[in-house]
């Protein structure tokens, strides 16, 4: 902002429009940017502020700007939270990628063995003893082939001994529940705050676009492939029943289906907001 700029703040400005101006200053500087002002110009700014009705307005704005710096670190917080639910999801996905293409490699394999003996012995003594974590490795009996059984726990004692067992589709769908929790609260925060920036008319440029930013974030389809992404199966297949075959490897929430967590947008605004 130039010196003509700040000259005309400080002889015709409102002290609504000053306050305006130095809560951007300030919620530019709170976010690793360059204010509008130099020190001087700053306090020359404050400085202008004099009737008790001014410094009452004042007084109002920063009352918000803490509330919303406060309310901004929560916003982070779960953000990171998401990221790292995301994260585990993205891991066991790749996992469960992995085993997919080693079952058709092995089986490519097995195809071209013709001594039935010779297949009977390397799968029984060697694929169905393979270190192969949260799946079952299974055989048909019929056609000799394998299939890795990701909705079986591996190395079960019994039938009946699979209560708690871990698999590898249990894992991804407690993480997809993470995730899902995880954007809707993430929603929550950031609806109450720009309703509370919008109510108390205080909404510096800086703060409302870490929150659009952070929800563009949390928006983004991190499927590793179309396969695990309902969004994009339905885009490609629109007239065809994908979520009847795919419906298992949908293990990437849509973040526009998931709406934002009612009694958390409640308690965000209860105990962050004061409202």
């Amino acid at each position: 902002m130039s010196k003509t700029d700040i000259s005309k703040s400080l002889k015709n400005g409102t002290a609504k429009q000053k306050i305006k101006l130095i809560a951007e200053h300030y919620a530019l500087l709170n976010t690793n940017s360059k204010g509008l002002f130099n020190e001087k110009e700053t306090q020359e700014l404050l400085d202008s502020l004099k009737t008790p009705q001014e410094l009452r307005l004042f007084n109002k704005t920063v009352k918000a700007d803490r509330t919303i710096r406060h309310a901004l670190y929560l916003l982070k917080q779960y953000q990171l939270i998401y990221r790292e639910a995301v994260a585990y999801v993205t891991a066991y996905s790749l996992l469960w990628e992995s085993y997919l293409k080693s079952e058709d490699m092995l089986n490519e394999m097995l195809y071209g063995i013709k001594d039935k003996k010779l297949k009977h012995k390397l799968i029984e003594n060697n694929l169905l003893k393979a270190p192969y974590i949260f799946a079952e490795i299974e055989r048909d009996k019929e056609d000799g082939f394998i299939r890795f059984a990701t909705d079986k726990p591996r190395n079960r004692k019994s039938k009946e001994n699979t209560s708690g067992a871990i698999t590898l589709e249990g894992v991804l769908e407690l993480w997809t529940k993470q995730t899902v929790t995880a954007i809707s609260q993430t929603k929550a925060i950031a609806q109450a705050m720009t309703e509370y920036m919008e109510e108390m008319d205080f909404k510096p440029k800086p703060y409302k676009e870490m929150v659009q930013a952070i929800l563009e974030d949390i928006h983004k389809d991190r499927a590793i492939s179309p396969k695990y992404s309902k969004r994009k199966m339905l885009e490609m297949f629109p007239d065809e029943k994908t979520d009847e075959v795919f419906n298992k490897f949908f293990v990437f929430p849509d973040p526009e289906e998931i709406g934002m967590d009612q009694d958390f947008y409640e308690k965000v605004q209860r105990d962050y907001l004061e409202i």
